[in-house]
């Protein structure tokens, strides 16, 4: 299987996101994500509307949920997300009520790697029955994608996850990882502040190709 190509609407108002969307960016993209700055500024009101206007498109409630796995998951996922991430911070109790709550509805949770975590604590959630993972370069940390990432992310699909790849990526990276079942990579600023967005998916996508 190919790596899909996910769009994080980071933007801070559904406006501004939709716009984004109707570019054609809706229709080229496989997986669409309510970014973090999103879901702060509109809340489950930006999965609903985006799920009304995208109904085959996999959808991503990207919350990096810590706490309330009761409360939370049902919010997102029944809002029409079909995954919604955790912070690797949380407590394994979390992750397991938030998996148990996704199955139940026959969706996925995705743990973020974002912050302290490694690859013994990794095993343990995928004991847990959550078997998607992003790995995630920091936004205010910029730095370099390198072969100890590359290394990590082999590591984790040797577990078994499915895993994203996100951080400052455009499609000059993508060839960094041939070879590796990725699951998804993450275009956000690379997407969204292009001149043409449809036309940047497609380069995406050209690399892809090239390498799957």
């Amino acid at each position: 299987m190919k790596p899909l190509i996910q769009v994080a609407l980071d933007n801070t108002s559904l406006e501004d996101a939709l716009k984004v969307l109707v570019k054609g960016v809706g229709d080229e993209i496989d997986i669409i994500e309510a970014g973090t700055l999103l879901l702060a500024a509109e809340g489950k009101r930006a999965v609903s509307i985006i799920r009304s206007l995208y109904p085959n498109k996999i959808i991503v409630a990207d919350f990096k949920m810590a706490d309330a796995a009761n409360v939370m998951v049902p919010m997102f996922l029944d809002s029409g997300a079909d995954l919604m991430t955790v912070i690797c911070a949380a407590d394994p109790a979390t992750m397991r009520i938030a998996n148990e709550k996704a199955r139940s509805r026959g969706k996925n949770m995705q743990i973020e790697l974002y912050g302290p975590w490694d690859l013994e604590r990794a095993k343990v959630w995928y004991g847990l029955g959550i078997d998607h993972i992003i790995y995630h370069h920091s936004r205010d940390e910029a730095k370099e994608w390198g072969e100890k990432d590359i290394k990590s992310i082999k590591s984790l699909c040797e577990v078994g996850f499915k895993v994203t790849v996100t951080g400052g990526i455009n499609p000059d990276h993508i060839k960094l990882f041939a070879g590796l079942p990725i699951y998804a990579f993450i275009g956000g600023r690379s997407i969204r502040e292009s001149e043409d967005p449809t036309k940047e998916i497609l380069r995406f996508k050209a690399e892809i190709d090239k390498y799957w």
